[in-house]
């Protein structure tokens, strides 16, 4: 029961997530139309003056397709009115010619008994929406009226623009969110270079303490832990690679909001770098979290041939989907992220609880031997083995509460998930940009928590020493 509870949490959580990794372009909508139907298809805060543009819908001058433009109060009762086309879709008596790239189209406009909305049923090829400017600041629902109750239109696709007075094509509320990626890609990118100077530094320490030969054969339980730190450090560069991949990923989705605010559009190429760097940074964090969660480095120096395969099925196969999905069909996109969380979060939780039953287990008969070392006679063989054996418990200690703060992180990574995004009703549409933070935030801490539990300094304490027979733990 309490597994399946996990699950159905883990599955939510990664669905509200989600909704903060894509990016929606104002440009071109494809929709389809049942007879009678109104369907909203985009919504977007505007400051009062902002300009909404439709290039002619001509290729529809014989259906009866309108158009409604409504701010929050007046969509919620148009949405009442959907049921009584009578009153929304009434023809006027005589048509209307358009020309359009020298080429006159004759179209039928409308007009509605009760004006609810600044724009309650306009042709899509009426003059008005070539240019048409709000009058108010508030959040504008955009929707389109099929006026023919007995016909189904399969596909209609409409090109637009939207505009702020000052020229910006983003939707207020998310304008600031060019600015929070482009600060974000710098606090990155000075975590990377903060993580290689520790590197460096643990580097340059056991090169200045330890000779050549004792790297391989420690002469000391000291030079033991330095030695198998330096020899460790494939972890902190895997950590440096996920570091990186964010770092990229978050310049790529930087650049996206700037092309949108600039032209109202992504390009192909940016959208296809952002997916392919989302997907792959996304991978490789949850893969270095399964990781550390089996104890590599940490209580074993390597993972069985099962779990190496295991390891590497669990980034390859996600990250496939992720980006085929993500390219050909974006509601299977969401599907293959919760495949990814689903199958990998249930095996990290797992390999923590093994990893911490056994150093529990080895902490419980370190301190027993403790305990009644006092009653031992006080000669120097005995002084040097429980000088060696309280070393020892450190460093278990040490690599206990490594797993233990890891396995509050995940809890709490996962509850903070879920507060950003019921905080998102509280917080009005204006300032939606404080979800983005919320919601950056909630990831930097989980890596940030990561990098820390295993970062290269913690050498000294001995969180990378591993001793056959006595630290390997199965």
């Amino acid at each position: 029961m309490k597994a399946s509870l996990w699950m159905l949490a883990i599955l939510f959580c990664t669905i509200l997530q989600l909704s903060t990794a894509i990016i929606v372009k104002d440009k071109d909508v494809t929709t389809s139309l049942q007879g009678g139907i109104l369907t909203s298809f985009q919504t977007f805060g505007y400051q009062k003056g902002g300009n909404l543009s439709f290039v002619p819908a001509v290729k529809y001058a014989d259906r009866k397709l309108a158009l409604a433009v409504c701010t929050r109060s007046q969509w919620t009762t148009l949405i009442s009115l959907k049921d009584q086309f009578s009153s929304l879709c009434n023809p006027h008596l005589n048509e209307t010619v358009l020309e359009y790239d020298g080429v006159n189209y004759t179209y039928v406009d409308y007009f509605a008994t009760r004006n609810v909305c600044e724009l309650t049923s306009v042709s899509l090829l009426s003059p008005l929406l070539q240019d048409y400017e709000v009058l108010q600041k508030e959040q504008y629902t955009l929707a389109l009226i099929n006026c023919d109750a007995h016909r189904t239109i399969q596909k209609v696709s409409l090109s637009y623009t939207m505009r702020q007075p000052d020229g910006n094509h983003l939707s207020l509320g998310t304008q600031e969110n060019e600015i929070i990626y482009k600060w974000l890609g710098f606090f990155w990118l000075v975590i990377i270079l903060l993580l290689l100077m520790e590197m460096l530094f643990l580097v340059q320490l056991v090169r200045r303490t330890l000779a050549p030969d004792e790297i391989t054969t420690p002469s000391n339980l000291e030079a033991a832990a330095l030695a198998a730190g330096y020899k460790g450090m494939g972890l902190h560069l895997l950590l440096v690679i996920v570091l990186f991949l964010k770092f990229w990923d978050v310049n790529v989705v930087y650049h996206r909001w700037d092309q949108l605010a600039s032209v109202g559009e992504v390009s192909l190429y940016l959208d296809l770098l952002g997916s392919l760097l989302f997907a792959t940074s996304e991978c490789a964090f949850f893969c270095l979290l399964l990781l550390v969660a089996k104890g590599w480095r940490i209580t074993r120096y390597q993972l069985h041939t099962d779990e190496s395969r295991e390891t590497s099925y669990a980034f390859i196969i996600p990250l496939c989907t992720l980006l085929f999905f993500s390219v050909y069909n974006d509601g299977y996109y969401f599907l293959s992220m919760m495949l990814l969380y689903f199958f990998l979060l249930p095996k990290i939780f797992h390999s923590i609880h093994l990893n911490l039953n056994g150093l529990q287990t080895r902490l419980i008969i370190v301190e027993d031997w403790l305990y009644h070392a006092e009653d031992m006679d006080s000669d120097e063989e005995n002084e040097a083995r429980a000088a060696l054996m309280l070393a020892i418990k450190l460093m278990f200690d040490c690599k206990y509460s490594v797993f233990h703060v890891l396995k509050k992180a995940i809890l709490t990574y996962l509850v903070a998930i879920f507060v950003c995004n019921c905080v998102k009703v509280l917080i009005p549409w204006e300032y939606d940009w404080i979800n983005t933070i919320f919601s950056e935030s909630v990831d930097a801490c989980m890596i940030l928590v990561m990098a820390y539990l295993i970062q290269p300094l913690y050498t000294r304490m001995g969180l990378f020493f591993l001793s056959e027979g006595t630290f390997l733990l199965r």
